[in-house]
């Protein structure tokens, strides 16, 4: 099985949506504790997912989404305006 490991370039569509979880996160005045426990997933674990160092799965996606009670196509807007610059 191949394991597969995120792009870390900044304009990718992977970095550009968790840099919006974490603008998002950080508006709406929410901790990374807050978030990680709400996850059952460590601290580290989750500042990995936000800083775009581990593959957000799209099931962690929704859960993600909705902590903060956002839309998850506004995270895939994120993804997709990379993509459309480049």
């Amino acid at each position: 099985m191949k394991i597969l490991k995120p792009n870390l370039n900044p304009e990718t569509p992977i970095i550009a949506i968790a840099a919006k979880i974490r603008v998002i996160r950080q508006q709406k005045g929410l901790s990374k504790i807050f978030m990680a426990k709400s996850l059952d997933i460590s601290v580290k674990q989750y500042a990995k997912l936000e800083s775009g160092q581990t593959v957000l799965w799209l099931g962690r996606m929704f859960a993600i989404c909705e902590l903060p009670d956002i839309v998850p196509m506004e995270l895939l807007d994120a993804g997709l305006n990379v993509t459309d610059q480049q």
